[in-house]
């Protein structure tokens, strides 16, 4: 063991403070928590206005898919899109971060999986998204009361109201019994 003198300084409690108010803020806005009691069949969920800039669409693509489609703008127009679009790695990772937008969420414990996922239209760059997510499916767990499966309907739809990605979500959820107080 080092002697006293020689460790490591770990940073005092304000820094501690800073940390944590950092982080709070970095939070965003309150987001009201839905447990497995609170989630019905019909329930819709939307959120978003995330418009996808043509840096990001290249950016992105050029270390995960660099297509002349998602990299190169004369390319893209010669292309079937006639313009720059996303990879559908990215489409993802935008229907990923927009879902995270929502006011209201699930008390997820965790992703089961992903069904049915489609990208209809292309995502193109300057588009503004918005997710919209309907509660399709909700039971509780025979093994485990304090949790249950939800599957949801969710769609990325653009600023002209076109889908551009859908898919089946399947989360568990804790149950109101399962949290603390």
């Amino acid at each position: 063991m080092l002697p006293r003198s020689s460790r490591p300084r770990v940073a005092g409690l304000g820094a501690l403070r800073i940390r944590v108010k950092l982080a709070a803020s970095l939070r965003g806005p309150r987001v009201e928590i839905l447990f497995l009691e609170d989630l019905e069949v019909g329930l819709r969920m939307q959120a978003g206005d995330y418009r996808v800039s043509k840096e990001e669409v290249v950016s992105f693509a050029s270390i995960w898919d660099p297509q002349p489609f998602h990299i190169d703008e004369e390319a893209a127009r010669a292309s079937v899109y006639g313009g720059l679009t996303a990879c559908s790695a990215h489409i993802f990772a935008v229907f990923s971060k927009v879902s995270n937008m929502l006011p209201r969420r699930a008390a997820a414990i965790g992703a089961l999986g992903f069904d049915e996922l489609r990208i209809p239209q292309p995502l193109r760059a300057g588009d503004t998204v918005r997710v919209v997510s309907e509660c399709i499916e909700v039971r509780r767990s025979a093994r485990k009361p304090d949790r249950g499966i939800v599957t949801f309907h969710a769609q990325l739809l653009n600023q002209s109201d076109t889908v551009v990605f859908s898919a089946k979500s399947t989360v568990m959820v804790k149950s109101r019994a399962a949290s603390p107080v």
